[in-house]
């Protein structure tokens, strides 16, 4: 079994905009599933909502499997949300937002599985309130 921490870090990516000279932020792709098709996913990108803010474009920029390079991909967001391929929660006060990505064969990630994200009847099930201490996957980033 593969520990907490090296999946994450496999899943990681990082955000920019065309102004800046470091990372706005993190983001994290996760696999979702396709019923039809038992070893297949469609990546998606999670991050918080204020990481992309009023942004119409970000470039997400992804290790490669070669390892000495890193490649980037441009989203734009606005196409995507017409489209259909960026997600924001209904609730203004929930920071997150998701949006699809290509699979390209030369990045060197690995999706966090869908089922290891904890749902609303867990968090009942198990009696987590703010107060507890949770694995909250992030990364953090002197710029």
């Amino acid at each position: 079994m593969v520990d907490f921490a090296t999946v994450l870090s496999n899943t990681v990516v990082f955000l920019f905009d065309e102004d800046s000279q470091g990372p706005i932020g993190t983001a994290f792709v996760v696999g979702y599933p396709v019923p039809e098709k038992p070893d297949a996913f469609v990546p998606l990108v999670v991050t918080a909502k204020h990481v992309v803010g009023d942004r119409k474009e970000v470039v997400g920029r992804f290790s490669t499997v070669s390892g000495t390079e890193t490649a980037d991909v441009c989203y734009d967001l606005t196409y995507m949300l017409e489209e259909g391929d960026v997600w924001e929660h209904p609730d203004a006060g929930v920071d997150l937002i998701v949006f699809r990505t290509p699979h390209i064969k030369k990045f060197a990630y690995q999706p966090f599985p869908v089922d290891l994200i904890a749902s609303e009847k867990i968090y009942k099930e198990e009696e987590i309130k703010a107060t507890d201490r949770i694995m909250f996957p992030c990364l953090l980033v002197s710029f």
